[in-house]
């Protein structure tokens, strides 16, 4: 086996079907899940929060590797593909309309390693400061 993708579901009932996924040689991806929280620690829905997106920023080697966006509402992502190496994710926030920082994640991940060819690493779920 060269490399292995997420699982994905198709309903083959009422035709064939085609799956696409892209094959990434030198890197892969990261998939995280994200709870915004209040400063009293209390869940917030992105309503609540004012959050339409939320950010994540990582290095490698010391300098920006990685930034992308997701809407907030998903509550969960997977990012762009990305150079395989061990990053350190360094901020993840949820920003309102303006895309302004409403508050970053309470944990920073180091040493998240993505492994080629198409390497999916797994941060768990994140909670974000929202208020």
């Amino acid at each position: 086996m060269y490399a292995s993708s997420l699982t994905q579901r198709v309903d083959l009932a009422p035709a064939d079907a085609s799956v696409d996924e892209d094959f990434i040689d030198d890197g892969g991806r990261f998939i995280f899940d994200w709870v915004l929280t209040s400063s009293a620690n209390a869940p917030l829905s992105c309503a609540q929060a004012g959050a339409v997106q939320v950010s994540l920023d990582g290095t490698l080697n010391g300098a920006l590797a990685l930034s992308d966006m997701f809407p907030c509402a998903d509550g969960t992502a997977i990012t762009k593909a990305t150079v395989s190496g061990t990053y350190s994710v360094v901020a993840m926030d949820a920003l309102n309309s303006a895309g302004q920082g409403l508050g970053a994640s309470s944990t920073t991940k180091t040493n998240q390693v993505i492994t080629k060819p198409n390497g999916y690493t797994d941060f768990g779920t994140v909670m974000i400061l929202a208020q």
